[in-house]
């Protein structure tokens, strides 16, 4: 109408990337790297539609996708080798971080399913251990249908065929005290943390369930975790996006480009340089 301007202000975001750029205050766009996990008997290439879009997506330009794959078969007929329980692919994790990654400033996990316990139990060892340091460039945690308190899908017959011991699945099962152990953990030293310690280092999590999903329910996928949601899409569906207006793209699209974390109180104290210094507190 006549006297009113709809035109957008000035100063307003014309991308996201812009939105980050302003609310994020540092002027420039960091180098960010998004690690996808992949979940039970699956592989890398369940990230393949997500990937594919955000590589054409010019919003994300500063983004660069990698897929960590880790072995998870439903069965290792051969003796001399063995499935991995979920410390081992934690600490495989750790290293694939630690130097395959190591050229970004800032770091994103987004998993799937079983995915999310990994990434958890990779958080829980790194903070335990007194590493919280560490842990500054992980900007985020995106999980897709992680069963937080297990998967009761098919657990009767999971239970018993006592011939099938496979580690991953037993830590699948609920009330798994190392799982939770491990949520506990990343809640309190994590999620809720308020500055970054030896211990502790404020990381954000977003939790989703699918509508549809008949293996993880809502009440798993969201365990403890403040922030999440449901979203349309079953176990599977829910991570295989077909454009960028499907619903799973724009939330993650939406996770991985608006600023979430408030100004961190760091100890000078416990920067990596201190703790491991003589005169260090490790």
């Amino acid at each position: 109408s006549p006297g009113i301007s709809t035109a957008a202000p000035a100063d307003a975001p014309r991308s996201y990337t812009e939105l980050y750029m302003q609310q994020d205050g540092s002027g420039q766009m960091p180098a960010t790297a998004v690690v996808f996990i992949h979940g039970l008997f699956s592989g890398p290439t369940t990230w393949d539609a997500f990937r594919s879009l955000i590589s054409t997506d010019p919003d994300l330009e500063h983004f660069t996708t990698f897929a960590f794959g880790y072995p998870s078969p439903i069965a290792e007929p051969d003796p001399r080798r063995r499935i991995p329980d979920y410390d081992a692919i934690a600490d495989a994790l750790a290293l694939y971080l630690e130097r395959d990654i190591s050229a970004f400033q800032r770091v994103i996990l987004v998993t799937h399913s079983q995915g999310g316990l990994i990434a958890q139990r990779y958080l829980a060892q790194i903070l335990q251990s007194g590493r919280g340091p560490e842990l500054a460039r992980i900007y985020r945690v995106i999980m897709f249908s992680c069963p937080n308190d297990g998967a009761d899908f098919f657990l009767g017959l999971r239970q018993r065929l006592w011939f099938w011991r496979h580690a991953q699945e037993r830590q699948l099962r609920p009330l798994n005290e190392r799982v939770a152990e491990a949520r506990r953990v990343v809640l309190e030293r994590a999620v809720y943390a308020t500055a970054v310690s030896a211990s502790t280092c404020p990381i954000a999590f977003s939790v989703y369930a699918g509508l549809s999903d008949n293996v993880v329910m809502r009440g798993s996928a969201k365990g403890a975790f403040p922030d999440g949601g449901s979203l349309p899409g079953d176990h599977n569906s829910i991570i295989a996006p077909d454009s960028h207006d499907h619903p799973s793209y724009r939330t993650l699209r939406w996770d991985l480009t608006h600023p979430i974390k408030a100004q961190l109180v760091t100890d000078s104290s416990q920067t990596p340089q201190a703790l491991s210094s003589p005169d260090g507190h490790h």
